[in-house]
């Protein structure tokens, strides 16, 4: 703002330069505002000054594991498990999987905490719901601790190089805000050694050097779109435009950037993968299965979508066997799991396979798990206690008591314009991204619709059989709406307007 001033400044200067004191005016004028904008601007300083934030999160490895395997989270989006025949499905969609199935340990009832993969993948990575991070949908970004409290940072602490192969402006997580997470992400290096004098500012003015990094990025992509150096990428529309997704923005260069990382990349390492083929509308595969062309004339056709599944569990294959020519395979841990449900339903279970090294766990569980379960299960797979700002619970050690599983959904504000989607700038309190929270406990799922707050919806359905430690009746809907209401408070939202 002020380099804006200043150019307005001198270019009256300039036109003034016959007159001294027009000249002596303008300079008059411009000290007068600069003391104005430098006075507003220490105001902004003082009321947006935080508490230092810790900027470090160092982990001590207890000597119970000398060799720390190598992590790969290799994900495909909105996959249903009901798809999926290592769950039963008619058709063989996963040849792959059901071959290692006897190696794995298979969770049969897995859920999101996100209906869509912004607050899927932030669930994941940081261990925490996405109401209290409050990173739901785009343009939700981790802010304040959280921007330093997930799980890569504690993976760091532990030695591991950190990799990320997704997509940019999408769900990467430099995009994201997760700071010093990763050193590779989407096929570039990140230098995560921030200064001491950005640490010093980032700590004590976070949403301040959020802004300003926001801006500069924004005008840098714009300027290097103009001098041609490279084009703007709607990612919301490269995710949904299925098999016309170019090669170089596609899985296909997904897994040529993994298998570089698998080769050349420092041990240990952590991959998280996130494939798009089942993402739909239209599906991304390679080559057709249960179809004869790649050609999609209608959206959400089942055909396609099991033909990217397929395509996901032939990766994985692919994969696999890299490791086992490398020697690798039982010094990595795999986990084969999806961020949502396909069209974003959040009444479907998704896939969660874990191959331990050495197959150490093997294995199908029938008990209810969640995204956010996975980070801490991994940690203390490795020895480590997971720390106490995780919400989720290790899915090795965990007793056999039902817990709820919240899950939330956008706001209706989100729109969609001929493929495009697009975020209305009319979020408002007290829910802002959020427009209905969910919860699954026990075979039934209960939602609260908050879109309309002077009309709130509220509904129920039985999503799958109960198990074993379900009690032998169902919660009385009142009680589901009131944890549902008091989760939302406990997560420091403001529920006075909730009335139901």
């Amino acid at each position: 703002m002020i380099t804006l001033f200043l150019i307005y400044a001198i270019g009256k200067l300039a036109n003034g330069n016959s007159n001294g004191g027009i000249i002596t005016r303008h300079i008059r004028s411009l000290f007068t505002l600069m003391a104005v904008l430098l006075g507003i601007s220490s105001v902004s300083l003082a009321v947006s000054y935080h508490q230092p934030l810790s900027t470090e999160y160092e982990v001590h490895l207890p000597p119970i594991k000398d060799d720390l395997p190598n992590i790969i989270f290799f994900a495909a989006d909105g996959v249903n498990s009901t798809n999926m025949s290592i769950y039963g499905y008619e058709r063989v969609t996963t040849p792959f999987m059901d071959s290692i199935a006897h190696e794995s340990l298979v969770y049969m009832n897995h859920w999101t905490n996100s209906a869509k993969t912004t607050g899927a993948v932030g669930s994941l990575l940081s261990g925490k719901y996405p109401t209290r991070t409050k990173v739901i949908f785009r343009p939700d970004t981790f802010s304040g601790k959280d921007m330093f409290q997930h799980f890569p940072r504690v993976l760091r602490g532990l030695g591991y190089y950190n990799i990320d192969i997704s997509l940019r402006h999408y769900i990467d997580p430099e995009d994201l805000k997760m700071r010093n997470a990763f050193d590779y992400a989407n096929n570039r290096l990140l230098d995560n050694r921030d200064s001491v004098v950005k640490n010093f500012f980032l700590s004590r003015w976070p949403t301040s050097v959020q802004f300003f990094e926001d801006n500069w990025q924004r005008l840098y992509q714009r300027l290097a779109h103009l001098s041609g150096y490279t084009s703007m990428v709607n990612p919301h529309k490269l995710v949904n435009q299925g098999e016309k997704v170019p090669d170089h923005r596609s899985d296909i260069d997904r897994m040529d950037q993994l298998k570089y990382q698998i080769l050349h990349a420092p041990k240990p390492f952590f991959a998280n993968v996130h494939l798009l083929g089942p993402h739909g509308k239209k599906f991304d595969y390679e080559k057709p299965v249960f179809t004869k062309t790649k050609e999609q004339p209608n959206r959400w056709m089942v055909d396609h979508y099991d033909n990217a599944i397929y395509q996901w569990d032939a990766y994985s294959r692919e994969i696999y066997q890299l490791l086992d020519e490398l020697g690798e395979l039982d010094n990595t841990l795999l986990i084969f799991s999806s961020d949502h449900g396909k069209r974003h339903k959040v009444n479907e279970t998704l896939p969660l396979i874990i191959r331990f090294p050495n197959q150490e766990h093997t294995g199908s569980v029938k008990q209810a798990s969640q995204r956010m379960d996975i980070a801490p299960t991994v940690l203390s797979f490795l020895g480590v206690t997971p720390p106490e700002w995780m919400d989720g619970h290790s899915l090795l050690s965990r007793s056999k008591e039902v817990y709820p599983i919240f899950i939330v959904n956008s706001s209706k504000q989100q729109l969609i314009n001929a493929g495009e989607w697009k975020v209305s700038a009319n979020l408002v309190p007290p829910f802002y991204s959020l427009g209905t929270m969910s919860m699954a406990y026990c075979g039934m799922l209960y939602s609260m619709d908050i879109n309309n707050i002077n009309h709130i919806l509220l509904s129920q359905e039985r999503v799958h059989a109960k198990t074993a430690t379900c009690p032998a009746t169902d919660l009385e809907p009142e009680l589901a709406y009131d944890m549902i209401f008091t989760h939302l408070k406990d997560m420091g939202y403001d529920v006075g307007q909730l009335n139901f």
